[in-house]
């Protein structure tokens, strides 16, 4: 899934390469990107970057954690939440699942998830927003090392709240 390939690829990148950026083209499909998307970028140590597969991304300067969105308007897939997130959840080695719940987000029902895990053997944490919303499929991540995982979590949920799909 093309979906998952690209949120797991910007997890490993950020948990391999700290700080440093990294961009990789993942596949030869055209994305078409979700218009009218409004934000406010994360304050304090985080710097933009953006790699070709999310829509915008930032990453804590000091400690290499990372927030990011990504859409996909795809109107020939249709893949449900769950699936999406078993998706992204495949390349985390030794999964423990914090927190997993449906919750109503942007007038639709979203999938927020906490998990634990391992990415290369370095322990790690990943919690997502997957949201559906007319026709456009949105991964919202803020990823992070185990260790420095809180010092950013209310960057993170603060982000999720000022995050409005079209």
């Amino acid at each position: 899934m093309l979906i998952a390939a690209r949120v797991l690829a910007l997890i490993a990148l950020s948990l391999i390469f700290g700080v440093s950026c990294v961009s990789v083209r993942l596949a030869e499909n055209e994305i078409k990107k979700a218009e009218g998307v409004r934000f406010s970028a994360p304050n304090g140590d985080f710097v933009a970057f953006t790699p070709d597969h999310l829509d915008a991304a930032w990453k804590n300067s000091k400690n290499g954690n990372s927030i990011s969105f990504l859409s996909d308007c795809d109107e020939k897939s249709d893949p449900s939440l769950t699936s999406v997130q078993q998706g992204i959840l495949n390349g985390l080695a030794k999964q423990e699942v914090v927190d997993s719940s449906y919750k109503p987000f942007n007038g639709r029902q979203a999938l927020f998830t906490r998990v634990k895990g391992e990415v290369d053997g370095i322990p790690s944490q990943v919690q997502m927003v997957i949201l559906k919303k007319n026709k456009c499929l949105y991964v919202i991540t803020y990823v992070g090392l185990e260790a420095q995982f809180e010092s950013n979590r209310a960057d993170f949920e603060n982000f999720v709240q000022g995050f409005r799909a079209p």
